[in-house]
């Protein structure tokens, strides 16, 4: 009887297990990525891993709806070692170093070296999922296989259109050289099949497919909306002049606004840029003038206004030019009567030497935090500073 019970608590103690290392239908096993590797050796199956943040949406919705399905589960619990892999945490970070991981969700699918089989991003459905899988078994179609061709040397226009889309679906960054190598092979750049593949591949200002884009955007009509084309021209500019860590000259930023906006626009944008230019290089003299002449011109948007006050209030000590400031934060809050914008009044006012005035601002932002709901700490200790000056 002894010996009958300790099976049963073996058994209990396995199906426990199990349930803490399922999300929904698939089983995700938590070992180290080495033994996760070892694993899939020992049992001949491919690695299937899930790179995900905590804080990513789709993520959530593919541990949330794909990964419970019946039909996923039963082909990924019978044919893949599956490992879920937080990429902020453990071994996360230098896994994301490792295989160039730069959106999530990514999966992943690896062979008992480690070495990537197939790969793909963002969410998919059940059914899309399922699809993954099978190809990533079936090793005919795989990114890597698709690898081994090109580095072979096959150039065939058909080939090197279908490998740039599958290099595309993996957010691999040299799917923009196999894109142009496929357009050097045409002719005919205006294909309706070539305009579409374009339109998918043109993602910077430097590249011969932007200038054809801004430079044909009838010619794209037939398939995507002025709005559309107008709309992503404007967005690849807009990423090359505010990317992170670059910060284009004036002239070149210039010459990019001068592609995408009729002249009117042009100058707006050309001024809204240098605010941004001189205020990151530590320029004050030349982001103050520039600010003076954009918010004279263009006032009509509350961010604008309460944005170059607040780094008035910050970075400025001309009481001319923070004067001007006031001017700016009390048009903002006309435009949008929030506590943000309120309580940039009262700091200017504070900054200005005017502390009765500044106290009497910064009680209008509490009053204004209050009715909403929101926190007022800001103002309260804006407050308690300026009687403690007195």
């Amino acid at each position: 009887m002894k010996f009958i019970n300790i099976i049963l608590l073996f058994f209990c103690l396995q199906t426990i297990i199990s349930a803490q290392n399922t999300e929904g239908g698939i089983t995700f096993i938590h070992d180290q990525f080495s033994e996760t590797l070892a694993r899939a050796k020992k049992e001949n199956k491919l690695v299937f891993m899930d790179a995900y943040t905590t804080w990513c949406g789709p993520c959530k919705m593919m541990s949330k709806s794909t990964f419970t399905d019946t039909g996923v589960s039963a082909l990924f619990n019978q044919k893949f070692v599956n490992l879920k892999m937080d990429m902020e945490k453990g071994e996360g970070p230098s896994l994301q170093q490792r295989y160039g991981i730069v959106a999530y969700p990514t999966l992943l699918f690896l062979n008992a070296a480690g070495e990537v089989v197939h790969k793909a991003l963002g969410y998919h459905d059940a059914a899309q999922f399922l699809n993954l899988g099978q190809t990533a078994l079936n090793g005919e179609e795989t990114l890597g296989k698709w690898m081994i061709r090109y580095e072979r040397g096959e150039r065939d226009p058909a080939f090197l259109k279908a490998y740039a889309e599958i290099l595309a679906q993996a957010f691999e960054t040299h799917r923009f050289k196999v894109a142009d190598e496929y357009l050097a092979t045409q002719t005919d750049w205006k294909t309706p099949e070539n305009l579409a593949f374009i339109y998918k591949f043109t993602e910077g200002v430097d590249s011969k497919l932007f200038s054809f884009l801004v430079n044909n955007q009838k010619d794209f009509t037939p398939q995507f909306t002025k709005e559309e084309v107008s709309l992503k021209i404007q967005e690849i500019a807009m990423a090359y002049l505010y990317a992170e860590n670059n910060l284009p000259t004036l002239s070149a930023a210039d010459s990019v606004l001068r592609l995408v906006y009729p002249s009117i626009q042009f100058d707006k944008m050309s001024l809204g840029y240098r605010l941004q230019y001189y205020r990151l290089k530590g320029d004050r003299p030349n982001y103050a003038k520039s600010a003076v002449t954009y918010l004279k011109k263009y006032d009509d948007s509350y961010e604008a206004l309460n944005e170059n006050a607040v780094t008035f209030y910050e970075q400025i000590d001309d009481k001319k030019l923070l004067k001007k400031a006031v001017k700016w934060a009390k048009k903002s809050v006309t435009l949008d009567n929030r506590f943000v914008n309120q309580i940039v009044v009262a700091q200017l006012y504070s900054k200005l030497g005017k502390k009765s005035r500044a106290k009497k601002e910064a009680q209008k932002a509490i009053a204004i935090a209050k009715k909403a709901g929101d926190s007022f700490d800001e103002a309260t200790d804006l407050i308690a500073e300026l009687e403690e000056k007195k």
